[in-house]
């Protein structure tokens, strides 16, 4: 391959890593679900005018070349120069370097890049993620994997980069285990539009979810693609319409933010009729936390007197760094030598470092999800809560299995259990709210045609795809200020305080229309029809699933209680219904 670098090419990269011709951008990398800042990502730019070349052709031409070492030195240490100079503004943020798996395999780069080189710089190591690329097989993964626990142990943290873009990247997430997943802008284009991106990301998040990874969303450059990953749980993001990369990093814009605020305000609203949105925040106690230098003989005396506390955290700098249960403690000091043996070591010498850490704004049906996954040696180890990065408390097992029981126990009662949506005790509780408060809200009853014949053709699991999809639909249609509930079957209550229901309607339908034709076989897609039985018992042509939307508006008059409503609304359904049907057979 080398004999394809062109002799101008090979001049130019010993002459930008002669004269050091690298100038470090950097782009924020923004938490979706409040808009602050939570790191940047380090870019690298050629600084010399007379010379261009995209950055990934740099590096490719550096490796064809065998100079991808002093290539990436010197990238890492211009953009430890700028972190140096902008102390006060990464004091709290992570930083993200991308690095090559043969560069971070380099016995030159373990011996170097530690805690006391990143010292000079007023840096720490738990502040630094590797950003591993996919875009580049990988070798011995075995190596790979035993050098990244090296650096975990060290207080590093992993990223995956690329993920999507080629080669086996969720392989790889599988061997080392990061702490963090990007998904490559070639997922993330146009995923507002996109049905099967939308059902992909939605998978790599559960699976991030269970495996207490962060997924970061690379190449966000639209309104429409951000609003659409926020809905579906992505924690954090960046790209052009966030921000560009910066010389000098800073916080995003104002509107930016509030964009990001008001989503999320949107979401969690919907959600709020949701019994499994209570969030992990809401049984998290403070606990105790210690410094890494505690000894353990203090420790040991701390125990002794507190019999009621079943573990500590360590941290630094407000970062939980290990956890240490009360009954691994004892068991380590048990035996005829234990205690002499540990007595005048740091608490950090032997503490556990790998534990379960949870965002103060996960759910909690979620965090319990994950802490039933663990190994069955740290199943009943208590769970740590973070805000933000930071320290924010604890949550034993026992209060997260009696409100897990509680949830499930409510969530049977009051929501839907195919669509996760508020079902009929509180659509009767909204509806109830709107007669009593005399709002002029319109309510909708909104319901399928030719749902069953699809049933009876395609089978009732793909009639339940159809169902949520529907769903989806009316979730992304809401304001913060809707409602939307689901009566059973292929029927949903929509609840609103627009101004102009029939706009929203309309786009509804148009919504539904667009997603329901990949539902259908492709004979039944070209011809717009499947051939079933139809309401007279007789094989006939059956036009595909439609939405009747019947619609009650406020301002006609007002309604006495909830039956006048529902009834009303009934008769009008059935109206409409009656009104399609007579036209069809003519």
């Amino acid at each position: 391959m080398q004999e394809e670098v062109s002799g101008l090419k090979k001049q130019m990269i010993d002459q930008i890593i002669t004269s050091r011709s690298i100038r470090p951008l950097f782009q924020p990398i923004v938490s979706l679900r409040d808009g602050s800042v939570f790191g940047y990502e380090a870019l690298s730019r050629i600084s010399q005018e007379d010379l261009y070349m995209p950055s990934d052709d740099l590096f490719t031409l550096a490796g064809f070349m065998e100079k991808t070492w002093q290539l990436e030195q010197i990238c890492r240490s211009e953009i430890l120069k700028c972190v140096k100079q902008y102390e006060k503004i990464f004091k709290n943020h992570k930083l993200f370097l991308n690095i090559s798996p043969q560069v971070l395999l380099s016995d030159y780069f373990e011996s170097g890049f530690d805690a006391h080189y990143l010292s000079r710089y007023h840096i720490n190591t738990s502040q630094i993620v590797f950003e591993i690329t996919e875009k580049e097989s990988v070798g011995d993964i075995n190596l790979l994997n035993e050098r990244i626990n090296n650096y975990k142990d060290k207080g590093f943290e992993v990223a995956i980069d690329d993920l999507g873009s080629c080669y086996s990247g969720l392989s790889l997430v599988c061997e080392i285990a990061p702490k963090y997943m990007k998904l490559d802008r070639t997922l993330i284009r146009q995923v507002a539009s996109n049905h099967s991106r939308t059902l992909l990301i939605k998978n790599l998040v559960d699976y991030a979810n269970s495996m207490n990874i962060k997924i970061i969303a690379e190449g966000i450059e639209t309104k429409e693609d951000l609003d659409a990953l926020i809905k579906l749980g992505i924690h954090y993001g960046q790209g052009y319409f966030i921000s560009m990369p910066m010389a000098e990093p800073s916080e995003i814009e104002d509107a930016i933010h509030k964009m990001i605020v008001v989503n999320n305000i949107k979401k969690n609203s919907m959600l709020n009729y949701r019994i499994n949105q209570f969030y992990i925040k809401h049984l998290s106690i403070q606990g105790i936390s210690v410094s890494k230098e505690v000894k353990v003989e203090q420790l040991l005396a701390y125990f002794n007197e507190n019999s009621n506390v079943q573990g500590i955290c360590v941290t630094e700098d407000d970062k939980v760094i290990g956890i240490l249960t009360k009954e691994r403690f004892q068991k380590l000091l048990s035996g005829r030598y234990g205690f002499s043996l540990y007595q005048y070591k740091n608490v950090s010498e032997i503490m556990e470092k790998n534990f379960l850490e949870v965002d103060y704004m996960m759910p909690v049906s979620s965090v319990s999800s994950i802490a039933m996954q663990r190994d069955e040696s740290s199943l009943y180890d208590f769970i740590v809560v973070t805000k933000k990065g930071n320290y924010y408390g604890i949550v034993t097992i026992k209060e997260l299995l009696m409100k897990a029981t509680e949830i499930s126990i409510l969530t049977a009662r009051e929501e839907n259990p195919l669509t996760g949506l508020p079902g009929n005790i509180i659509i009767n509780e909204k509806i109830a709210n709107v007669t009593v408060s005399n709002k002029d809200a319109t309510i909708m009853y909104i319901d399928m045609d030719n749902f069953k014949p699809y049933n009876d053709v395609y089978g009732f699991e793909k009639g339940d795809e159809i169902i949520k999809m529907l769903a989806g639909i009316l979730i992304e249609t809401a304001d913060h200020n809707d409602f939307v509930g689901h009566i059973g079957g292929d029927d949903f209550i929509f609840i609103t305080e627009k101004n102009a229901p029939e706009m929203l309607m309309k786009y509804i339908l148009n919504k539904f229309d667009e997603r329901i034709k990949y539902y259908y076989s492709s004979e039944d897609q070209c011809n717009g029809f499947m051939i079933a039985q139809g309401r007279s018992g007789r094989i006939e042509r059956i036009p595909l699933v439609a939405l009747t939307i019947a619609h009650i508006d406020g301002r006609e008059r007002k309604f006495r209680n909830t039956y006048e409503i529902t009834e009303e609304l009934a008769k009008r359904k059935k109206q409409i219904k009656n009104t399609k049907y007579e036209y069809m057979v003519k």
